[in-house]
């Protein structure tokens, strides 16, 4: 490189100037940077990256320019030679761009940048100092020089490590004075083995996967490379886990088809069941038809006879109205004479209470009388004693005594009388009594008869209003039936767009079934682990659907179709391969009596449907359809058993 110790000398002076002018360089220099297009959008992703704004990227990349920049004049102040660890630091700075991944071209171009701007701000430091200048001018375009050396052996390097070249290899590596351009020879013999290694590495790989793939392409998906430790180690790991992935999926495609054939088979059976109802329905119906035409006349006749009998008990009630005002008039005629007799009792009581009061004052007046008498005997005989004195005085007590006996028979008459009236008055309360018995029985019998009539009247009135309601519901009935035979009429003609529509139904049915039987015999190619069980379920069903058809004459069978148990798709498998690996569990040895007995029923249904027995053989094909369902049910049990043992 030529740096000499006046050039040394030269940076050490220019120390100061560096630090003036440093920051000026450094922001111009990024100026024409972030100016070009493809470097801005280049530090923009760098920026994006990091997490940060363009504005804080150019902020940290200029204060590390500066500093860069700053550190040729900070080694030769300090006495620096420009040494190894002044080339590490380079080395180090070389590294970090080729993190980042900046192109070659774009850093060594940078250089010319840089190179114009230090002169530029010599020029104007240095006027007048042209030798000086010249010399500072040489002096750091040997260290940019120098710089550029580290930059590419760092990028060099990088790309030897990647590549997978061994340095350490070469002896003379080893000597930090050196750089990889001392031994570019020994380096190029590197590089070319490591290329004839990984050449060859990639070819095994290539064969490896090459073979693989060739099974693959056959449909054999139970294979799988040898994963080596190394380089390739991920790459055979991913394409065997491509396969597995590759394999779950189309197991699960299996799978689902395989459950779609159930699916598909049990719409089949209900398509064909909901035609052969249908057409049940559809006979039902007009018999229904027939029935509802004769069920409208009776029930227009029984509304004429209810509407008859809705008059008669308007007429009776109407009737019953006007007896029960009558006898209402009656009981009010009563009540009256009923409260004229009470006040009557009244009038008597009071008559026998004012003659027994006289009784009692004439019995007082009777008493006074005899005490008069038997006062007026002793004045009598003072006066007697008296003499002639006295003489007067008995003549007034004897007028007195006189008067007390006829004021005693007086009373005795008004007794006598008074008893007589008390008799009289006794018998026309006793009198009275009975006519208020009489009138009040009258009044009860009165009473019940109105209930009576009133709750008959009520009864006729809720019987009319039933008959009523009855006669109301008659029309309505009648309206019913009419529309009822309309409703017959419609729902037949709806159960003929049904039959219409269950036979679309089915053969839509059929038609999902080929074309799915055409996707499972073509998804039967692959050779996958969990394909036999359902390879197995898939064979019996297509074989009972086929039954199914046979029965309903939409195809023919040779007799030869009728194989034994142990000869069918299924029978083959659960005799082999299926006894080998699964013979052991209960959900395995559980498939073959309904097996065995649907072959049985087979047979029988073909002789039955050649001999023209048609009604015994569709008996006979809804046993098959439970015998065939409860295999599926194993068999699904099984392969969930199998899940689990694995």
């Amino acid at each position: 490189m030529g740096l000499s110790a006046e050039d040394i000398s030269t940076l050490s002076q220019l120390y100061s100037w560096a630090r003036e002018y440093g920051p000026r360089i450094v922001k111009e220099f990024y100026d024409v940077q972030f100016s070009f297009p493809e470097t801005r959008d280049f530090l923009q992703k760098v920026a994006q990256r990091k997490g940060i704004t363009l504005e804080a990227l150019r902020a940290q990349v200029e204060r590390t320019q500066l500093q860069y920049f700053l550190d040729i004049f900070e080694e030769a102040k300090r006495g620096g030679n420009f040494g190894v660890p002044y080339f590490e630091r380079r080395l180090r700075i070389g590294s970090i761009h080729n993190v980042l991944n900046l192109p070659m071209k774009w850093y060594i171009g940078s250089y010319a940048i840089y190179t114009e701007l230090v002169i530029k701000y010599l020029q104007r430091a240095f006027r007048f100092k042209p030798g000086f200048r010249e010399k500072a001018i040489k002096a750091i375009v040997k260290v940019f020089v120098y710089d550029m050396q580290s930059v590419f052996d760092a990028f060099f390097f990088d790309f030897l490590k990647d590549v997978g070249v061994d340095i350490d290899r070469i002896e003379e590596a080893k000597d930090p004075m050196k750089d990889l351009s001392d031994f570019y020879v020994e380096l190029k013999k590197l590089v070319k083995d490591k290329m004839e290694e990984r050449a060859r590495e990639v070819e095994e790989v290539i064969r490896q996967l090459s073979e693989a793939m060739e099974k693959l392409s056959r449909g054999d998906f139970t294979i799988s490379v040898e994963v080596r430790k190394g380089e390739y180690e991920d790459l055979y790991k991913n394409f065997n886990n491509m396969v597995l992935k590759l394999k779950e999926v189309l197991n699960k495609t299996f799978s689902s088809s395989s459950d779609l054939t159930d699916k598909a088979i049990v719409l089949t059976d209900i398509a064909y069941g909901m035609e052969k109802n249908l057409q049940r329905l559809h006979e039902q119906i007009n018999a229904i038809s027939t029935s509802a035409e004769e069920f409208s006349m009776i029930v227009q006749q029984n509304a004429g006879n209810i509407l008859e009998a809705k008059n008669l008990v308007e007429t009776m009630y109407s009737t019953f109205n006007e007896s029960h005002k009558t006898l209402d008039a009656l009981i009010a005629g009563m009540k009256d004479i009923y409260e004229s007799v009470q006040k009557y009792s009244e009038v008597i009581r009071e008559l026998s209470k004012s003659v027994e009061r006289i009784g009692e004052i004439t019995g007082t007046i009777n008493s006074i009388a005899e005490q008069t008498s038997l006062l007026s005997l002793n004045a009598a005989i003072e006066a007697a004693r008296a003499g002639e004195a006295g003489r007067g005085f008995a003549v007034v007590a004897d007028e007195v005594r006189k008067l007390a006996e006829r004021t005693s028979e007086s009373a005795k008459d008004i007794i006598e009388i008074i008893e007589g009236i008390g008799e009289s008055t006794s018998k026309a309360v006793d009198l009275v009594h009975k006519i208020l018995e009489s009138v009040q029985r009258g009044m009860e019998v009165s009473d019940k008869a109105s209930d009576a009539i009133s709750e008959l009247a009520e009864r006729i009135k809720e019987v009319e209003g039933r008959i009523s309601a009855l006669a109301t519901a008659g029309e309505e009935e009648s309206s019913t039936a009419n529309q009822l035979t309309q409703s017959v009429m419609e729902l037949s003609r709806l159960a003929d767009e049904d039959k219409d529509r269950a036979r679309e139904l089915k053969n839509i049915a059929n038609e999902t079934m080929e074309k799915l039987k055409g996707l499972l015999e073509d998804m039967q190619k692959f050779q996958l682990d969990a394909f036999s069980i359902e390879k197995a379920k898939v064979a019996h069903n297509m074989w009972k659907l086929k039954l199914l058809k046979f029965v309903e004459g939409e195809l023919e069978m040779d007799p030869s179709e009728l194989v034994d148990h142990t000869q069918c798709y299924l029978g083959k498998w659960y005799y082999s391969m299926g006894k080998e690996h699964c013979g052991h569990l209960d959900s395995f040895r559980a498939i073959e009596p309904p097996h065995i007995e649907l072959h049985r029923l087979a047979r029988e249904i073909y002789e039955l449907k050649k001999a023209g027995n048609e009604q015994e053989a569709a008996e006979k094909l809804l046993r098959v359809k439970e015998v065939a369902s409860e295999i599926v049910s194993n068999l699904d049990r099984l392969k969930a058993e199998c899940s689990r043992t694995d």
